[in-house]
């Protein structure tokens, strides 16, 4: 069947008829068990198996694919990772808390009672703190940055966060409560920015060569509600209750789009709506975790924003490679004030060597910022860890035979809720030209 000129139907639910008008469209939670685990490959104070870890401990969660690394936390985390759920982090990627485990479950079944309780945790590995002196131990802390809702569901007053610290004394060995889910929940968090916590580790009991923290959500058990996003997680001597800043730099959002809101169009529609139309801005966003009095001794920051495109052209029966775009973004000073984020809008181009004949194509946007996150002396208390990490980032967007939103991984299902229901999607088209939907 023809569409109109402007929209397209995605057919998602086949082998149904159509009777919409008795039906409600319901979300389900994704099974996400079956991610990949990332393990860190550049920090040599790592180290996997039953040898516990050392000090620094620090985790952005830039480097992890859809789950925590398994080099720094424990594998019964329920905790998902992704670019998405966070708004405006200081790095890219957060740690999201909510109502459901990784296999898409709630953790209660207790629908009509609206059951509330802990629900998501983080939990990281062993950490040895048995050999530090008496000076070290009192300046030991941990800290990580927190964030109510963010794309995810809003936190009623009493939903928060606790962390818990690992005890282990002569007599017995239990989790101790050292921030209660009444400093940080719903109620004491008024809007849905980034804050900062930091909390020291004081108390014999935690200094033995299996210390472990734990951060968990509290709220409704019954789905994804109650979000709370974590980010830059970082526990080392040398500290103080002050002590919020880092000599890092970090590119804290996805490239966005040329192809205005979509990751992917129809190299079709790409051609008939002209190269000149499609050639929007992309924009990219560099936060500075920093924190100077002056704000004109902030961060010397350069950054390179690269894109090949790569295609297909079956009258050849070969792919080929172009650049189409390599640009270095002048040195900037005084916007990266302590805390502060930055947003360049640099012209997506060129196109013009991509042929008619293309079938489809692939475009590949490397952005690499260069601010001596590893060269300053404020470095030095954070050696070994590696702030090069959140520095680059690589978005891919497809010319194909289809529209799409977002990167393809999902985050939630959509049903009907009786049976011989189907569900479409619609897309506004870019193009000029008639489309048919088989």
């Amino acid at each position: 069947m023809k569409t109109n000129l402007y929209r397209v139907f995605l057919l998602v639910f086949l082998f149904i008829e159509i009777a919409l008008s008795q039906a409600q469209v319901f979300t389900i939670d994704i099974d996400k068990s079956t991610s990949t685990k990332t393990k860190l490959q550049k920090q040599t104070a790592r180290t996997e198996g039953a040898i516990p870890l050392v000090l620094p401990f620090w985790d952005d969660f830039s480097w992890s694919n859809t789950i925590p690394s398994d080099s720094l936390w424990e594998n019964s985390n329920n905790v998902t990772i992704s670019a998405g759920n966070g708004i405006n982090p200081p790095t890219y990627k957060v740690a999201t808390f909510d109502g459901i485990k990784l296999n898409g479950a709630p953790y209660s079944t207790n629908f009509g009672d609206f059951e509330s309780g802990n629900t998501d945790s983080l939990t990281s590995l062993p950490i040895d703190l048995s050999t530090l002196t008496a000076t070290e131990k009192s300046t030991v802390y941990l800290s990580f940055f927190y964030q109510k809702q963010g794309n995810g569901e809003l936190p009623d007053n009493e939903d928060g966060l606790r962390v818990e610290f690992l005890s282990i004394s002569a007599t017995d060995t239990t989790w101790k409560t050292v921030i209660a889910p009444n400093i940080i929940n719903g109620a004491n968090v008024t809007d849905t920015a980034f804050h900062q916590v930091i909390q020291q580790v004081t108390g014999e009991e935690y200094f033995h060569n299996q210390f472990q923290f734990r951060i968990i959500s509290t709220g409704r058990k019954t789905g994804s509600f109650d979000t709370w996003n974590i980010d830059y997680v970082y526990l080392n001597k040398g500290r103080n209750n002050t002590d919020i800043s880092y000599p890092d730099r970090s590119i804290n959002q996805p490239i966005t789009s040329p192809f205005k809101n979509f990751t992917s169009i129809p190299i079709t529609h790409f051609f008939s709506n002209s190269k000149i139309t499609l050639d929007t801005t992309v924009e990219i966003s560099v936060y500075n975790l920093e924190h100077k009095v002056n704000p004109l001794d902030g961060a010397v920051v350069t950054a390179q924003l690269e894109s090949t495109v790569s295609y297909f052209d079956s009258s050849l029966q070969n792919r080929f490679n172009f650049i189409a775009l390599d640009e270095t973004i002048p040195e900037i000073s005084q916007i990266f004030s302590p805390g502060f984020k930055t947003v360049w809008n640099k012209g997506f181009h060129d196109f013009s060597p991509l042929p008619i004949t293309a079938e489809s194509a692939r475009i590949d946007i490397k952005l690499y910022i260069d601010s001596g996150d590893k060269i300053s002396p404020e470095y030095d208390p954070f050696k070994p860890l590696d702030f090069f990490i959140n520095d680059t980032i690589t978005t891919t967007y497809y010319l194909k035979d289809y529209y799409a939103y977002d990167d393809g991984t999902a985050e939630k299902g959509a049903g009907v809720n009786s049976a011989g229901n189907e569900i479409a999607y619609q897309f506004p088209f870019l193009g000029s030209i008639e489309s048919s939907l088989i």
